[in-house]
């Protein structure tokens, strides 16, 4: 089983989590003693990416789900194109200040969208993302 492991700077720290379990499971001062944590609490091999998130992770598509934790003027085209059949990809899309949670659902070649809540996320900063982003 792949696991995707997300990992989020606070003000003081490091904290990963897998998003369909509760809680941090490594939290530490650096990326590499954090990622260095997250392998002995895991106990299995564990490959990390420090990269642009708009971009995903290529070499280990298809994923059956993809969960993008930041807003995004536009569903990111590469994240598209690494959601496997049948996968379905949940995404705050919008303006900065105001995104609407979408979930897309890929059946062969078609893509299904469908439209969730109202959200408000911190922006997507990347290629896909954000480019010229202030927060005034």
């Amino acid at each position: 089983m792949c696991y995707a492991i997300v990992i989020e700077r606070t003000e003081t720290n490091f904290c990963a989590y897998v998003p369909d379990l509760p809680g941090c499971i490594a939290t530490g001062h650096t990326l590499e003693e954090t990622e260095a944590l997250i392998r002995e609490a895991l106990a299995f091999h564990i490959r990390t990416l420090h990269a642009d998130g708009s971009m995903g992770w290529p070499p280990a598509a298809p994923y059956d789900v993809i969960f993008i934790t930041a807003a995004a003027p536009y569903i990111p085209q590469p994240l598209l194109d690494q959601l496997a059949d049948g996968g379905r990809l949940v995404a705050p899309i919008g303006d900065p200040k105001s995104q609407t949670l979408l979930c897309i659902r890929r059946r062969g070649d078609q893509i299904q969208r469908q439209k969730l809540t109202k959200v408000r996320f911190v922006p997507l900063i990347g290629k896909y993302g954000w480019k010229n982003f202030s927060s005034n």
